[in-house]
Parts: C-alpha cells; structure tokens; sequence
C-alpha cells in the first residue's frame, strides 16, 4: 500500500513537468496560462500573428537618423514586451520597432541614444500614427538582420514549408 502511494505521488508530481508547465508557471485551478487573442504563439511576435502580419502589408522604406530613445513597448495588449528606438531623421522623428526586446537584448549590436544608424523595413500607417517595422538595422560597419529576404523574423524558429529542391543524380561516366 505505501509503495503504492509512493509511486502515485511519484508521478502525479512529475506529469506537470512532462505537460508541459509546472506549478509555478500554471494559470488559475493548475492549468495552463491562456493566451489572449494579440499574444498568440511567441507572446505575439511571430509572423502570422496579428502583430506580425503588419510587416507584409507595409511600404518598404530605408531611413538615416539618430537615435533619441531606446525603451519597451507592448505592441497590442496582451503581447509581450518589444524593443522601439525613436530616430531623429532629416523629415522628424520616426518610432521604429525591431523585434520583441528578449531577442533584441541577446543580440551583439548594441544601441545608445545619440547613435547615427540605418534602419530597413516596413513602415505601417501614415501621419503621427505611423512606424517602421525594421528588418535590419546598420550601425557603422555593423549589420544586425532581424528578417530574412521573405519577411520571416530571425527570432522565429518555425518558417513556412517550401519544398525542396530537386537532387541531380550523378551521372555516369562512359570510358
């Protein structure tokens, strides 16, 4: 009986772990935290999350500035915090957004307010309410990419499925 019970206790302390959350992590009642609707997969900043599909339908645009503010922002409510820099540009300043701020912050490019930089990417609105969703950022002789030639954030370890391409059998050799 009281190996039994061992066992039980054993594994009813352990099938947490292997769920996929612990107690700690676990929502309300033991269960899993849910996710609000913005946040989605990779607390919202995954390509085809409501947040990420912005890149797609925005104006490719390149900018020069300096940087007048580095801080964290909540794109949508509910997603995960992100990295903005504010850069002063010859037409004013431009919010750019680069990416959710634990990708940014591993990164080895760091940047400081008073930094002159080039930002790619895609700019999202227009007027006051508008801003750039950068895909790769040039400081000096440094280039930090964030998005692939496609689109896809470098932050995103799931891409889209594209076929792949055809191997060429080695030929014979006639003597």
């Amino acid at each position: 009986m009281n190996r039994t019970i061992c066992i039980l206790s054993a594994f009813c302390a352990f099938v947490p772990v292997f769920a996929g959350h612990s107690a700690a992590t676990a929502g309300q009642n033991g269960r899993a935290p849910k996710y609000t609707p913005a946040q989605g997969m990779m607390g919202g900043w995954h390509y085809d999350s409501m947040y990420g599909r912005q890149y797609f339908s925005g104006t490719e645009v390149t900018v020069r500035g300096t940087i007048t503010d580095i801080g964290a922002f909540m794109p949508l409510r509910g997603m995960r915090n992100g990295s903005r820099i504010i850069l002063k540009t010859d037409k004013g300043n431009v919010t750019v957004h680069l990416g959710p701020y634990w990708y940014i912050d591993a990164q080895d490019l760091k940047l400081e307010k008073g930094q002159s930089i080039e930002v790619e990417g895609r700019q999202i609105g227009s007027g006051k309410e508008a801003f750039i969703i950068a895909s790769a950022i040039i400081a000096g002789k440094e280039k930090l990419s964030l998005r692939d030639s496609a689109g896809i954030p470098n932050w995103c370890a799931m891409r889209p499925y594209s076929p792949p391409t055809p191997r060429k059998e080695p030929q014979e050799k006639s003597p």
